[in-house]
């Protein structure tokens, strides 16, 4: 999962250093506040005195955690005058109240902050910091340890400013973020610090996380890592601490085994040797201390927090690609099983049984041919590609260590989704849950709703509905536990707040998929997600900006009022195929058709989301709802009046801007033609 990084370019604007006329204050109060508090505090910066220089940029701190205060200081040129006098102070207290001060800006303004100053070329200063804080320690042995511990004490500040800043640069864009990592001063700085004895537990903490940072979808910064053993074992001794050093340690391991083409960094084999479970392991038990603070909400620190959501962003990008590996086997696994039955029947010497075979395929043919009009010609392709997957695992020229690569693959996901239900899902519950601790930011709490939804769609795809595994009862006592604590009560409140609304429907869609047929939704909370729906609908017609924070999810733009509709419509479609709930699956059911027979008021990604829907509900018709609902409601006949609709809304949406849409409406509409061929057949 990993941090967002803003990727898109930023508007030409003027930085607050830049050289426009200032306009006069309007606001008595910004007046007044100008006068009295910021005037001085700036002035004071180019005092004689170290020591009120200090105090100056120790005041311009205090005061920046004020919105006005801050913008009030923008507007008085100082980052300019930080950057062209206090970091340059030849005074070591001074040039770290003049980083602190920077550090403090950065945390507090927006991501464009961070442009804004690398624009001002903060790289340069940033390097000649970085050599003064590392030439302490280059000092012989008892250098730094016969420093003053005042000065010893400033100058761990001073790196955590620094990683501090750099961090903060890390969620710009991919232009500053490579020009950063590519720096050889910048990894082995914060890797250094992350391997002193005496340094404090918050430096290596925050050295480390400024190292996971940088390392998101960062392969030229993972290689430089992996091209260096001293580097790895810094990381690996960190992992099995407990705390934010551990957290942060996993997550840059967790990363490097995420790079692009990773089997060929060097140090590869010693990255794969660390199970998931092992490394959920670490992180669930770090993650678990510092959740246990927040009872004592004096005791959480900001750094905790940012801790905290980092565990939870590891956590949920393990479990993604525990998810992902167990769907690809699954898929290989089931390619090998076609394939073996192709070749028994191939090699059969029975006539007999070969002629019931055909006559067999021929009637199951007969049945399907609305379905299979247009696929008889893709079957040596879709056979070439089965072919090529199943050399992968069982080809003839394989000598048995990618079956055994794949074997291990499965053995370990699944030991990983264990330590998930019994450990890790129970430790995050309570911070999920909307009601309990008021006081919890909502962002940790969305955190925690995004974090159990990729855990849950990774259980899902390693132990499914037909499982026979013994960790079946017990995921499923889990599920609905989530579904109970953390699902309906935001759905029974009707929250406002959208972002909040979109984390719960998509974990809420994870469980229904995973439980179909099991999960016990008694209340009528498939109708508050219709209203969600429509809701959100209305807002999205209604808005002419962003009404919530942008998340960023593949480096792509998103926003949760854009992600939420067809959500709920997939949410909806595993709720309407829980067995013996007729009265529910004629509502969802209704309100599925409905979307299509709106089109083109139904947006495009909705009606592809609810003809997938309709697809997977009504394929059978052994569901004691296709007869009770399907045919009795007449829904056939709306979706062939929709059909002219369905490939008009398809050859609207321009391929060259966003071909990965264009391919699935149009791929809707031929499986909407497929699928009433189908249903007229299987009348018949």
């Amino acid at each position: 999962m990993g941090k967002a990084r803003r990727s898109q370019k930023p508007k030409d604007r003027r930085g607050p250093t830049s050289g426009r006329p200032l306009k006069p204050l309007a606001d008595p109060e910004s007046v007044k506040l100008r006068d009295q508090e910021i005037l001085p505090a700036v002035s004071a910066l180019a005092s004689t005195q170290p020591h009120d220089r200090v105090t100056a940029a120790t005041v311009i701190c205090n005061l920046i955690e004020n919105e006005k205060c801050r913008k009030l200081l923008l507007r008085e040129q100082l980052v300019r005058l930080v950057m062209e006098q206090t970091i340059n102070d030849a005074d070591l207290s001074v040039i770290t109240a003049g980083w602190g001060v920077l550090r403090n800006l950065a945390l507090a303004e927006s991501w464009d902050f961070g442009i804004h100053l690398y624009r001002q070329d903060i790289l340069t200063p940033l390097q000649a910091a970085i050599k003064k804080v590392s030439d302490f320690f280059r000092a012989p042995e008892s250098g730094f340890a016969s420093l003053p511990k005042a000065q010893q004490v400033l100058v761990w500040e001073l790196a955590d400013s620094l990683n501090s800043i750099m961090s903060s640069l890390s969620e710009t864009n991919d232009d500053i973020v490579s020009a950063l990592s590519n720096l050889s001063t910048v990894p082995d700085f914060q890797l250094g610090l992350a391997s002193l004895a005496e340094a404090p537990s918050r430096v290596v903490r925050n050295a480390l996380q400024c190292v996971y940072d940088l390392s998101v979808d960062n392969d030229d910064l993972l290689r430089q890592i992996a091209a260096r053993s001293v580097w790895l074992d810094v990381l690996k001794a960190n992992a099995k601490k407990t705390g934010g050093e551990c957290v942060a340690a996993c997550g840059v391991l967790h990363n490097l085994s995420l790079a692009e083409q990773a089997e060929k960094l060097k140090d590869a084999e010693l990255i794969d040797s660390i199970p998931p479970k092992d490394m959920l392991s670490a992180i669930t038990r770090s993650y678990r201390a510092l959740v246990e603070t927040f009872s004592q909400e004096d005791d959480t620190t900001p750094d905790q927090i940012e801790t905290v959501k980092m565990a939870l962003e590891t956590i949920a990008s393990i479990s993604a690609v525990i998810g992902s590996q167990a769907e690809q086997f699954s898929e290989l696994d089931e390619s090998s099983a076609a394939m073996m039955t192709e070749e028994q029947y191939a090699t059969s010497g029975d006539e007999e049984e070969d002629e019931d075979d055909d006559v067999e395929d021929g009637d199951r043919a007969k049945e399907m041919e609305g379905m299979s009009d247009d696929e008889d010609d893709d079957d040596s392709d879709i056979n070439s590609e089965i072919k090529e997957d199943m050399d992968m695992v069982t080809g003839e020229d394989q000598d048995g260590e990618q079956r055994d690569s794949w074997a291990l693959v499965a053995e370990n996901a699944e030991k990983g989704v264990q330590y998930l239900i019994e450990d890790t899902i129970p430790s995050i519950l309570p911070l999920a849950k909307v009601s309990s601790q008021p006081s919890k930011p909502n962002d940790l709490i969305e955190k925690s709703l995004d974090c159990l939804n990729n855990i849950t769609w990774a259980v899902g795809a390693v132990v499914p509905l037909s499982s026979d595994s013994p960790l079946r009862p017990a995921w499923a006592a889990l599920a609905q536990q989530l579904w109970s604590e953390c699902v309906v009560p935001v759905v029974a409140s009707q929250t406002a707040d959208i972002s909040l609304a979109e984390s719960v429907t998509s974990l809420a869609w994870a469980i229904s998929r995973s439980l179909r047929g099991q999960l016990d939704f008694a209340g009528d909370e498939h109708r508050k997600f219709m209203a969600l729906y429509e809701a959100a609908g209305q807002m999205k017609k209604n808005r002419s900006q962003r009404s919530a924070p942008v998340k960023r999810r593949g480096g792509e733009e998103t926003e949760p009022l854009d992600e939420i509709c067809p959500k709920c419509i997939g949410l909806l479609g595993s709720l309407a195929q829980c067995p013996g709930r007729v009265d529910v699956n004629r509502e969802i059911g209704a309100f599925l058709v409905s979307r299509i027979s709106l089109i083109p008021e139904t947006a495009v990604e909705d009606a592809i989301e609810a003809l997938n829907q309709i697809f997977d509900i009504y394929a059978d018709k052994g569901y004691d709802y296709d007869q009770a609902v399907f045919w009795k409601d007449g829904f056939l006949g709306h979706l062939e009046a929709s059909l002219p609709k369905v490939r008009k809304l398809a050859k609207a949406v321009d391929k060259r801007k966003d071909p990965g849409l264009r391919a699935q409406a149009d791929e809707a509409a031929t499986n909407l033609a497929r699928f009433i061929r189908y249903k007229k057949e299987e009348r018949r």
